[in-house]
């Protein structure tokens, strides 16, 4: 049996409950995920593997508001080719992009970072250059690690020849030896985060320097990585000017939208955040929580400039104000 119009599949782990009004999940359902997800090589193997799947006729251009998932562990959604002209996400809901940074301006890290970024420069590359003391701010984990190696007299093809090997024991020692007691939460993030995602026509993700992993590892331990579905890492371009655009495609692959300049909203803490934002002509929201002092950002001009994020109604004003004037 296939339905006209399936509205809406995703899979959260962590959670159980049937939000009202939605269906649980049924034998046809399943048989749809089945075939949607087998495109993509996922595969699901009973019904129960997924918590919730709604599916609905309904008229072309309805779309039914997504349950909030605020306290999963993880939210994977599952992109749903058009339907007879229906799509997953549509213009009628998504209006913002908002993309943050992580480290200075989500959370702070302690020296873990740097120790084991130390640590795994030495192991691979007999060196730690000058990673002991360089400075992160702003940066991509990659171009860190190429501007260490090469204060070390190493080449660059000496550096490629590695990087992988590099990436891949930064992430594993950062995984193993990160814990939730090396974490600070910015001030009023939490809060934010919690009133941006009951929020359907804001679309949250990351632009970041971090890899992927280490990243994710990072909002994992104070359970900040169920808010974001999808962003743009270190693993996706050398330098921060990068990411916008990847950010800005993956967001149209995973929902059909394509934001416009001026509903794009960038925050970042430091030059690099507003430079980047820059880029697609969007909206750079400022913030003092990391190594930048307010009248150093200011110089750098953002759109907006704020000493924290704890002003959860201002923040979200200058979110949905669509002008860059």
């Amino acid at each position: 049996m296939k339905l006209p119009f399936l509205s809406a599949l995703f899979t959260v782990t962590g959670q159980t409950r049937i939000p009202a009004g939605f269906r649980a999940p049924t034998n046809d359902h399943f048989c749809i995920a089945q075939q949607i997800s087998g495109d993509s090589g996922k595969k699901f193997e009973n019904k129960h593997q997924f918590t919730y799947c709604y599916a609905q006729q309904t008229k072309a251009g309805a779309l039914p508001r997504l349950p909030q998932c605020r306290h999963a562990k993880r939210l994977m959604l599952v992109r749903l080719e058009k339907i007879r002209g229906w799509t997953l996400f549509g213009d009628g809901m998504l209006k913002k992009l908002v993309l943050f940074d992580i480290d200075g301006t989500l959370l702070t890290m302690n020296a873990i970072n740097r120790t084991v970024l130390v640590d795994a420069l030495r192991e691979v590359y007999g060196t730690a250059g000058s990673a002991a003391t360089c400075n992160f701010a702003g940066k991509m984990d990659s171009r860190i690690i190429y501007e260490t190696m090469q204060s070390a007299g190493l080449t660059d093809a000496e550096i490629a020849n590695k990087f992988e090997l590099a990436k891949t024991t930064y992430i594993e020692l950062f995984r193993t030896h990160a814990k939730l007691t090396d974490v600070t939460l910015i001030e009023g993030v939490r809060e934010l985060l919690d009133v941006l995602s009951t929020h359907s026509e804001l679309f949250l993700g990351l632009l970041t320097g971090n890899f992927e992993a280490s990243g994710r590892h990072k909002l994992l331990l104070p359970d900040l990585n169920h808010y974001f579905t999808f962003g743009a890492f270190a693993d996706d371009g050398c330098y921060r000017n990068d990411l916008p655009p990847v950010a800005v495609e993956k967001a149209y692959q995973l929902t059909g939208v394509q934001f416009s300049e001026q509903d794009i909203i960038i925050i970042g803490d430091t030059e690099h955040d507003i430079a980047c934002a820059r880029t697609v002509n969007a909206k750079s929201i400022a913030v003092a929580t990391g190594t930048y002092p307010t009248e150093e950002l200011r110089k750098h001009q953002p759109h907006v400039l704020l000493e924290n994020l704890s002003q959860t109604d201002a923040v979200l004003r200058e979110i949905l104000h669509s002008s860059i004037n």
